[in-house]
């Protein structure tokens, strides 16, 4: 049994997307401004911080992944549809939330470590993000 205020909307998942890519690209405008003029774009692999981001970064993806697929083989045959498109609902918000954790570790530590590289990374996994877009699934005739 599910609380009452618990509905599905099916434009909520695109106004969080929407919501989660401003706060990318804006974040990234402001480290683009910090760093722009006086960082470097070098990668030192004996640095541990330059193997460690990255790695960090693409774990976090995977992660989201990870858990946007168990949210689909968790759906049971006695769920009503509305609590199964609430079940894919939250794992897709944590597949976004995750990704764009990645990207701002990756942002952080450009302004950290004052390196373009890092900045570029992150503008590479808000593109990835783009690649999330949801679709609107609507039950009615007018589905975007």
């Amino acid at each position: 049994m599910r609380p009452e205020f618990q509905h599905y909307d099916p434009k909520t998942l695109q106004t969080v997307f929407n919501l989660l890519l401003i706060v990318q690209v804006v974040f990234g405008i402001i480290v683009w401004y910090l760093i722009y003029d006086s960082a470097d774009f070098y990668f030192d692999y004996t640095q541990l911080l330059h193997l460690a981001t990255p790695s960090t970064a693409l774990a976090l993806n995977f992660w989201g992944n990870v858990v946007y697929k168990n949210g689909f083989e968790k759906i049971d045959d006695d769920e009503t549809l509305i609590d199964r498109l609430l079940r894919l609902q939250r794992a897709q918000i944590t597949r976004f939330t995750l990704t764009e954790a990645a990207t701002f570790l990756l942002f952080v530590m450009a302004v950290i470590l004052d390196n373009n590289l890092f900045l570029i990374l992150g503008i590479i996994n808000i593109f990835y993000f783009l690649t999330l877009r949801p679709k609107i699934i609507s039950f009615n005739s007018d589905s975007i």
